[in-house]
């Protein structure tokens, strides 16, 4: 398990949803499934910001986790 997070964009997200905390920091999770390389998985950014009622203004920071793993993967 990666956890990470950026109080200067999490912040905001919090006042905004409080509720959204139980989310923060952002996670990944690094897995070994029995196959060649590993799995990597996290919260898709579009179910938090259904779950959460969130603007597109707001969404930014939740793509953190995707841009980690793919630097990761050399994409």
């Amino acid at each position: 398990m990666i956890i990470f997070g950026n109080p200067q964009a999490g912040t905001p997200l919090m006042q905004a949803r409080p509720e959204i905390a139980i989310d923060l920091p952002m996670r990944l999770m690094v897995r070994d499934d029995g196959q060649p390389g590993s799995l990597v998985t996290w919260q898709d950014p579009a179910y938090l910001a259904q779950r959460y009622g969130l603007g597109e203004d707001q969404l930014a920071p939740l793509h953190a986790p995707a841009t980690i793993a793919a630097a990761v993967e050399g994409r």
